[in-house]
């Protein structure tokens, strides 16, 4: 399309016709200036030109900001995550020096190393001062324990056997969720799995079930169903089922009870756990923690099952490769708090711990505190 000057030379037309479009992407000004009087004509940018630039100019803006926004997101994850993480570690660390103090028995030698720790001590305090040698210290010991908590997990998907809780799919520590967790990891290594961690318990008979709670109450759901029987059954006998510690029950009256209310989901013995880790031919480290051992039948057969289960898995491994070990633990090791530990197997010092504490050693079992996997608490044995 032509115009003529005169058409040009009118005010509307003399005006500058500006159109923009910024994006992140894009900046383009097109301007049509008057033209001069000595031209004949020129040409106007149709319509559908412009219609065609305005629409390429708006999916380029929605693309930046819908780009925009989903960097904000992952900003916001990114800092979320390692504030998370940092809460984690923190909390770690308090947990870690209290497991210390706790177990601080372990490290205490009426030796010559321990007369010339002191003797050293006290020197660089009367030449420096208390303050600072105390100051010093205390930074030495927080560095150190910063350099453990490092290549600690502070996630592991291994805990208590994968599973959640008793109102899930899959029950923490059943031997349901041991599978589920052992198919995932079958087809390659999951990331976030260190270790296969769950919990055990010796009963009144003296059997090794693997159950995290003192009680079977958060395991069985409230009303009348399918555990009301052996409910009634142990109130007969003047138990409440909600309330009696695991070690005053038999294997049999435990196992009685169905998990969740679900039906053939029972606790687990020990033997049977690990006879499932056998069989599925299991690469990562397993840990078992102690939550209540009462005998030193059962201490006994805490050593013996996790004896043979480490000679078992190592013939078993020879011809898989070696898998991923977790490095604290080996092929199987025992945690505990040391709270715990010491109400086990005895109080840090006395005969009766130095004695079992030697009997894993030997056996070449690792037994390593919760939280603090560097803090061996059978040290010195």
């Amino acid at each position: 399309m032509r115009i003529s000057p005169a058409q040009i030379s009118a005010p509307s037309h003399n005006a500058h016709v500006v159109a923009k479009c910024r994006t992140p992407y894009l900046s383009v000004s097109t301007r049509l200036a008057a033209v001069p009087a000595s031209e004949p004509s020129v040409p106007l940018i149709s319509r559908r030109s412009s219609t065609r630039a305005k629409l390429a100019c708006g999916r380029m803006a929605t693309a930046a900001a819908s780009h925009s926004h989903r960097g904000a997101g992952r900003l916001l994850q990114r800092v979320t995550g390692i504030a998370v993480q940092a809460v984690k570690v923190a909390g770690m660390a308090v947990i870690s020096l209290a497991l210390i103090g706790r177990s601080a028995l372990l490290f205490i030698r009426f030796d010559v190393k321990t007369a010339v720790s002191i003797v050293l001590y006290g020197v660089l305090s009367w030449l420096c001062g208390a303050g600072k040698v105390a100051l010093c210290t205390l930074t030495a010991a927080l560095v150190g324990l910063a350099v453990l908590l490092h290549d600690m997990p502070t996630d592991n998907a291994g805990h208590r056997a994968g599973g959640h809780g008793f109102g899930s799919a899959l029950q923490e520590n059943t031997v349901e969720a041991l599978q589920a967790l052992l198919a995932r990891s079958s087809p390659g290594p999951l990331p976030e799995l260190a270790y296969v961690e769950f919990d055990i318990h010796e009963t009144r008979d003296g059997e090794l079930l693997v159950f995290h709670d003192d009680t079977l109450a958060r395991a069985l759901p409230a009303g009348p169903g399918i555990n009301t029987a052996p409910e009634a059954s142990l109130l007969a006998q003047g138990l409440d089922a909600r309330r009696a510690p695991l070690s005053a029950l038999t294997a049999a009256q435990v196992l009685s009870f169905h998990l969740g209310g679900r039906v053939g989901c029972h606790v687990p013995t020990l033997e049977q756990y690990l006879r499932v880790c056998l069989e599925a031919g299991l690469r990562h480290s397993i840990a078992v923690e102690i939550k209540g051992l009462r005998t030193d039948a059962g201490r006994q057969k805490l050593l013996e099952l996790l004896q043979r289960y480490i000679k078992q898995s190592e013939g078993a491994r020879s011809g898989r490769g070696e898998g991923k070990l977790y490095a604290h633990f080996g092929p199987a090791a025992v945690i505990a708090f040391p709270w715990a530990w010491a109400a086990a197997m005895g109080e840090f010092g006395t005969r009766e711990n130095g004695h079992w504490a030697r009997a894993f050693a030997a056996a070449g079992i690792p037994v390593k505190s919760c939280v603090l996997h560097s803090l061996s608490l059978t040290y010195g044995f």
